[in-house]
């Protein structure tokens, strides 16, 4: 269950990313055509790399790869509407494979910053959360600590989050539902065993 959420969320992650890669790609596009049509200029590929780079900056590394493909197409597009006889093939595959490389490129650097500042921001938040949830778990009793525990980790993860105890037991849970809780217990159990028969084996060979 817990691996198909995931599996969801990737898929809805990678869906808005082409979405904003379309959304700014098609801004760009309108105002090329805008600006061909008051000044008559057709050599706009900037516009595109622009919008590849807001696309990387705003969703990140998979977004940019996105749009540079698409912003290929786009770039395509527009020169094969305003510029229809005045380049040849030869050009047009030269425009297009410098446009895709250039953009790729830029994408990149851009969504890799973007990447590197979220996971930076993340770990920030989870450091404070941690923090904070030290200072409340040494001023509270045991029964009140497992859900205090639960409610930090869910915080701190962004998700569900269950406290099992040494015996395999589920003490507290933050979010998630009755079949997320029973397969996080479970694999608790199993990780709760596995120490359990390596800790005897290393008893046995000790002596």
């Amino acid at each position: 269950m817990l691996m198909v959420k995931a599996r969801r969320a990737r898929l809805s992650g990678f869906m808005l990313d082409v979405a904003a890669a379309f959304a700014v790609l098609a801004a760009a596009l309108f105002l090329a055509e805008l600006l061909h049509s008051f000044f008559g200029v057709t050599r706009l590929a900037i516009l595109f790399l622009a919008a590849v780079t807001v696309a990387a900056s705003v969703r990140g590394a998979r977004a940019a790869v996105a749009a540079a493909l698409m912003g290929m197409l786009f770039y395509k597009l527009f020169l094969d509407l305003r510029t229809p006889d005045t380049t040849g093939v030869a050009e047009d595959i030269l425009n297009v494979s410098v446009f895709l490389v250039v953009a790729l490129i830029t994408g990149a650097l851009a969504g890799r910053l973007h990447d590197e500042a979220a996971e930076s921001r993340v770990r920030a938040e989870r450091m404070e959360t941690l923090f904070r949830a030290s200072r409340t778990l040494s001023d509270e009793e045991e029964p009140a600590l497992w859900p205090t525990l639960a409610d930090t980790l869910s915080e701190a993860s962004g998700g569900a989050a269950f406290a099992v105890d040494g015996n395999g037991t589920l003490r507290a849970q933050s979010g998630g539902s009755e079949s997320d809780a029973a397969s996080a217990l479970e694999l608790a159990r199993e990780v709760l065993g596995s120490s359990a028969t390596v800790e005897s084996q290393s008893r046995w060979r000790a002596r």
